[in-house]
């Protein structure tokens, strides 16, 4: 067996080997095998293009397949550019099958997170936090649109998260793929892009005007933040309401946009909280009393806030808000030079 084939049973110490093998093994299998990549390169670009022409349009069975196919479009290509190190790098079970199981498609794929994964280790194909961001947000679109459905989400924040995941599968082809594809592959590569280029900037054109169009609004709020759902800078923080994205139209409950902001924009989720011992950014609002105060918060473009209340607008610079030393609530109330909060300040009275 190749000396690649072991990573999938090796974990980290099979990745490891891979790398240092560095592309030794790249011409034989592309001479073995390069009809199976031609398909597989083939079909990621075909649901490319098919999930451009479906974004164009603005019904919503046509934005259904945009997102189903993007995804399905950068998982597949992402696995060619991986199988090009070695086709056992993109088989998922530990047991690696025949060259003519693989060929056939008769066995289990690793996963679109577990490929890029394998890149960096194999290939220092790295992907930063930001591109991974825009992926997960189109899966969970995906997966809502396979699953279940897309009800409840808003032609212009599908239209835009679909574009964003786009945005990385051309910079991933252009940068990753089409170097070192053999001649045929590039040609088809080359056609494709061409064709879609046109069209995605007719789609570009379509959320440049809609946020040109919102300017006037957004300027009535003195505090604009980046978009938890569709990541434009487009959610506001209305007085005495819960927060709003008058992009996508996006408008949960103060205290759910507070977690999915954190989550989306500061990337810090419960589990990174209870898992790595992050700080969790979310309080208790001093002003409506809502677990929405959010701390660490910078406009969209790039401003310090300080703290924001998701649920009913209330907003204060970092240092006119101090944690209590008594119980850990954010108080903006100073006491013989601590800073407790009117609670701790009521318990140290009731003593005397």
């Amino acid at each position: 067996m190749d000396p690649k084939a072991h990573v999938i049973a090796q974990g980290g110490h099979g990745l490891r080997r891979a790398r240092m093998l560095g592309r030794r093994s790249v011409i034989s299998w592309r001479g073995e095998l390069k009809d199976v990549n031609w398909g597989v390169v083939n079909n990621g670009l075909d649901f490319l293009e098919s999930s451009v022409e479906h974004l164009a349009k603005s019904n919503n069975r046509s934005l259904k397949y945009a997102a189903l196919h993007l995804y399905a479009s950068t998982e597949t290509l992402v696995k060619a550019r991986l199988a090009r190190e070695h086709w056992t790098l993109v088989v998922a079970d530990a047991n690696v099958p025949s060259k003519a199981a693989f060929k056939s498609g008769d066995f289990k794929s690793i996963s679109l997170a577990q490929a890029l994964q394998r890149l960096a280790a194999v290939a220092d194909v790295v992907t930063d936090s930001k591109a991974v961001g825009r992926i997960k947000d189109v899966e969970k679109l995906r997966n809502r649109a396979a699953h279940f459905s897309l009800g409840g989400e808003t032609p212009e924040r599908v239209r835009v998260v679909v574009a964003r995941g786009l945005d990385f599968t051309l910079q991933f082809i252009e940068k990753e793929l089409r170097p070192e594809a053999p001649i045929e592959e590039a040609r088809l590569i080359d056609e494709t892009l061409g064709r879609v280029r046109e069209a995605i900037g007719r789609i570009q054109v379509l959320v440049q005007e809609r946020m040109r169009s919102l300017q006037g609004s957004l300027t009535g709020f003195p505090v604009v933040l980046d978009c938890p759902a569709c990541r434009q800078a487009s959610l506001v923080l209305p007085s005495g309401h819960a927060a709003k994205c008058l992009y996508c139209l996006y408008n949960p409950d103060g205290e759910v946009c507070a977690e999915e902001y954190s989550a989306s924009i500061l990337e810090i989720s419960r589990y990174s909280h209870a898992a790595e011992g992050v700080d969790w950014p979310i309080y208790s609002c001093l002003n409506c009393g809502a677990e929405a105060f959010v701390d660490h918060i910078y406009t969209a473009s790039g401003e310090e806030v300080g703290w924001a209340c998701f649920a009913c607008g209330y907003y204060a610079p970092t240092g006119d808000i101090a944690i209590c030393s008594g119980c850990g609530s954010p108080t903006d109330t100073m006491r013989g030079g601590l800073s407790l909060c009117a609670d701790c300040v009521a318990a140290k009275f009731e003593k005397f």
